[in-house]
């Protein structure tokens, strides 16, 4: 038998690295969806906060790494700021084994 993704995650370098990718994923969606639903292109967003259009995509691939300093220049050139949220990763996997 396959193992599930709970037994994945009792692995606790795995378990890190999921939460990493989560993280990576959602930074993603939330970048893209704020921006487009301003009617930015992220030519817009690079004037206006000074990063690269192509360091803007990579985020909305969830890629890179960013510090927090220019996710909080990124969010500020939207109009928004940024804030920290911390949830149990025991219930993200639950509601997204649920889901």
């Amino acid at each position: 038998m396959q193992p599930s993704l709970l037994d994945w995650l009792n692995d606790p370098e795995i378990r890190a690295d999921y939460a990493a990718a989560i993280l990576h994923y959602d930074l993603a969606f939330l970048l893209s969806t704020i921006r487009t639903r301003e009617g930015l292109s992220r030519h817009d967003l690079a004037r206006r906060t000074g990063f690269s259009e192509a360091y803007i995509a990579n985020l909305e691939r969830g890629g890179g790494n960013p510090p927090l300093e220019r996710l909080a220049t990124l969010f500020a050139s939207l109009g928004l700021q940024c804030t920290l949220h911390v949830t149990s990763l025991q219930h993200a996997n639950r509601s997204l084994i649920n889901e």
